[in-house]
């Protein structure tokens, strides 16, 4: 029997599955790729939704939420919702990087800076940025937002 031949086989199945293994939990621990060819990041998804609702467009920000956000939402419910409440969004940036728990759900860090009308003498108009993270799942290739206030209705 040639233990140098079977040693040396080995040893590439050893090093192989040490490669393997690498790789796989790279990809699991959020430190992996995001990105496949023609998948657009999470974090550019999250900045164009916000830069819709700064735009008073949340009829097209719709189109960013999960197929089951919007299987318990219509559009018109949900442009409503946004456009009646007491803030105005002004500027959307990026926060960090994201982190994602599995390759198709991230969580995205985004900085945005908002106003309101503060009922109190003297106040007026007081702006604020806030960070806010968000929930992000890839389906079919596309990155869709999942609120942290949805519940099916």
């Amino acid at each position: 029997m040639d233990f140098s031949n079977l040693f040396r086989r080995r040893v590439v199945r050893v090093a192989g599955a040490i490669v393997l293994a690498l790789l796989l939990g790279a990809c699991a621990t959020g430190g992996g790729e995001r990105k496949s060819a023609g998948v657009e990041p999470p974090e550019e998804r999250a900045l164009a939704r916000w830069k819709l609702l700064i735009a008073s467009e949340a009829a097209k920000a719709y189109d960013y939420l999960s197929p089951g956000v919007r299987s318990s939402r219509t559009r018109e419910a949900y442009a409503a919702e946004m456009t009646a409440r007491p803030v105005r969004w002004e500027s959307v940036a990026r926060h960090g990087t994201p982190v994602c728990e599995t390759p198709d759900a991230c969580i995205v860090k985004v900085l945005v800076t908002y106003s309101m009308d503060v009922p109190l003498p003297n106040v007026g108009r007081v702006s604020s940025p806030s960070v806010l993270e968000e929930k992000w799942i890839l389906i079919d290739g596309v990155w869709y937002h999942v609120p942290s206030d949805f519940s099916v209705r």
